[in-house]
C-alpha cells in the first residue's frame, strides 16, 4: 500500500512539474509576442 501512494505522489509531481514547465513557457512567448508588438509599433 505504501508503494502505490509512493507512486501516485511521483506522478502527482511529475504532473505539476510539467504543469509548471508549460506555463512558464506560455508566459515567456506572451512576454515575446508582446515585446515584438511593442517594437513593431515604435
Amino acid at each position: 500500500m505504501r508503494d502505490y501512494s509512493k507512486s501516485t505522489f511521483t506522478l502527482k509531481h511529475l504532473k505539476n512539474f510539467y504543469i509548471e514547465r508549460t506555463f512558464n513557457f506560455i508566459i515567456i512567448k506572451k512576454k515575446i509576442e508582446t515585446k515584438r508588438r511593442l517594437d513593431s509599433m515604435q
